[in-house]
């Protein structure tokens, strides 16, 4: 899962702050390697002094729909980006002191959340202490997990559990879940994020023959196996090899993937 963290400049600037950041996005890597999945975490410093905060209908402030257009733009090699807001330029107006974050929707292809982060601000949890900014970020991307379940795969998780998951699992209005203890619902949902994120790889074109296609994942390089590969070099240095070469596969082909098969869709010969 590839995931942008839009850092406040004044969170950027300040070490123990990003001690204090960097140890909730560790604990959130935790939460996703129990089902399989790894996050990939990038950055970007951004001053966020100014944000366009507007009034929704319960009296609450949130961005306005173009600034997080024009913020977002450029971004689609992401599934989420979340932008990290010092205490000092969040929003205290209505009732937005109660909150630590918004899931925004979708934006230009990526799903957005703000997250409100104050340096040293911890709550205990049944297994110790837990920075506050873990439980906001946590909580918007569990809400991100239920949208692009909803658009990648057609699934509504509200009719797979009878009830709002929202409401009953991330807020944890029903009895079995646990506000911020998010592991158990994760594992309910392994099999169906493993569609989404299972096989994502970043892919490189070599730029003196663009026709040839490569695949990065965890720092090894791997040809792709495309129709230009296989009808061109068949036989000499570009036919398929176990270990080496990822093929290509076909809507249908990857419908019927079993997990953790290697394939990629690519852009088109």
């Amino acid at each position: 899962m590839k995931q942008l963290i839009v850092l406040d400049k004044k969170i950027a600037n300040d070490p123990e702050h990003m001690k204090y950041l960097m140890s909730a996005l560790e604990l959130e890597k935790e939460d996703f390697k129990s089902i399989d999945i790894e996050i990939k975490n990038d950055f970007q410093e951004k001053d966020l002094y100014y944000i366009d905060w507007v009034k929704t209908n319960e009296n609450y402030y949130r961005p306005s729909f173009r600034w997080v257009d024009v913020n977002t733009q450029g971004k689609q090699g992401y599934h989420t980006v979340a932008f990290v807001i010092d205490e000092s330029n969040w929003s205290f107006q209505g009732e937005n002191k109660k909150i630590g974050g918004w899931q925004l929707g979708e934006y230009n292809g990526v799903y957005v959340q703000i997250i409100r982060s104050k340096k040293n601000w911890y709550y205990m949890s049944p297994t110790g202490r837990k920075p506050v900014v873990y439980t906001a970020l946590i909580e918007e991307v569990m809400h991100f997990l239920d949208d692009i379940i909803r658009r990648d795969l057609k699934i509504s998780l509200d009719k797979k559990y009878g009830f709002d998951f929202d409401e009953m699992v991330v807020h944890a209005k029903h009895p079995n879940y646990k506000r911020w203890q998010y592991k158990k619902a994760l594992k309910e949902l392994k099999q169906l994020l493993l569609k989404i994120f299972k096989n994502m790889y970043d892919l490189f074109r070599d730029p003196e023959n663009p026709k040839e296609v490569y695949a990065f994942k965890n720092g090894v390089k791997r040809h792709i196996v495309n129709l230009y590969t296989l009808r061109e070099g068949k036989g000499v240095d570009w036919e398929y090899k176990d270990e080496i070469s990822i093929p290509v596969a076909n809507e249908q082909e990857f419908k019927n993937a079993e997990e953790r098969d290697e394939i990629v869709f690519t852009p088109n010969d």
